[in-house]
């Protein structure tokens, strides 16, 4: 049996090939990159049998129009962008698996609830590793295919054939941690906490609202009540992580995302806690997000938690790797 590949014929708004990112090239200016959602890539990836960080297509808000060459099987983790089999006008949720045959069209035309979803095939997208990783980092054109979003033409092949028994599965907990009402992230004390205790105070007392210019480097808030954190000046750069929330002289916090820099001179106040890193990429323009302030402890135990819902789910659908391992093997 010969693996199968997707031709692009729309690429959709933003369709990047996404895998856990890479590690250990901070010190040359290299982010982590790799997908927003390692959670909703770990359902796509576990339903295939893939490994956890198999790379797979992170989609955004209106994904792609697919075509199928030979027979492929897929699954789909993350926001439902409308998945449709356009020859028989099947509908694919989140949290699935289905095999598309010979010429079958898939398209994406978008709606529902959530910002991103991830398309899976058996053994992960076959394009060259750079630097230790397939994940596509735009600012660089590093990884994927050739460092770029999805093009109409490209023509993307599966690592491995699946086999017959791969059927039709179903991820039996949630394929995407988007809240059901209006999201409220967990933080952590940030760097600058403790120096700056009014800014920490103003972040936490608002309402906040995504604002249109958020991107995989980070998404941008304006005040959905109250006014801007007063200007507190700049710092001297240094080392930044994902999820840490600056606040520039404007006052209008960026929390930073998958794409981030490396290096930075904005306040830090605040940190969003690992496992909450999902529920960030999943944020719509025009969302409202709140923060509440938890301790460390606290932290470990929401990771923990993530870790054993996704094991006890995989383990119900054949999944071998545990959501855990993609932050402890590839956290930057």
């Amino acid at each position: 049996m010969t693996a199968g590949a997707l031709e692009v014929l729309e690429p959709g708004l933003l369709t990047t090939v996404q895998d856990a990112g890479r590690v250990g090239w901070e010190h040359l200016g290299v982010p982590h990159a790799g997908a927003c959602d390692r959670w909703a890539l770990a359902v796509a990836n576990a339903l295939l049998d893939n490994p956890a960080d198999a790379a797979a297509l992170e989609m955004t808000l209106v994904g792609p129009t697919l075509r199928a060459r030979g027979s492929c099987a897929i699954a789909l983790g993350g926001a439902d962008l409308g998945a449709e089999v356009v020859r028989t006008g099947v509908r694919l949720a989140p949290g699935t698996t289905h095999t598309l045959r010979e010429g079958d069209v898939l398209r994406f035309p978008g709606g529902g609830r959530g910002m991103r979803g991830y398309l899976a095939v058996p053994g992960g997208f076959d394009v060259p590793p750079v630097l230790g990783s397939r994940s596509t980092y735009l600012a660089a054109r590093l990884g994927g295919m050739d460092g770029r979003a999805l093009e109409a033409g490209d023509v993307l092949a599966a690592a491995t054939a699946a086999g017959d028994e791969i059927g039709t599965r179903v991820w039996p907990d949630r394929p995407s941690l988007e809240p059901d009402g209006d999201p409220v992230l967990r933080v952590v004390d940030g760097p600058d906490a403790a120096d700056l205790p009014d800014v920490l105070d103003a972040l936490l007392g608002a309402t906040w609202v995504v604002d249109e210019g958020s991107d995989r480097t980070g998404v941008r808030l304006h005040p959905g009540d109250g006014g801007p954190i007063p200007d507190v000046g700049q710092l001297v750069s240094r080392p930044v992580t994902w999820g840490a929330i600056q606040v520039p002289p404007s006052g209008a916090p960026i929390v930073l995302g998958a794409d981030h820099q490396t290096v930075g001179g904005y306040v830090v106040p605040s940190v969003v806690i690992t496992a909450d890193l999902p529920v960030l990429a999943q944020l719509r323009p025009g969302s409202p997000v709140g923060f509440v302030r938890v301790s460390m402890g606290d932290a470990i135990a929401a990771l923990r938690d993530r870790s054993e819902t996704f094991g006890r789910a995989a383990d119900r659908t054949r999944g071998e790797r545990l959501w855990h391992d993609l932050w402890l093997n590839t956290a930057g």
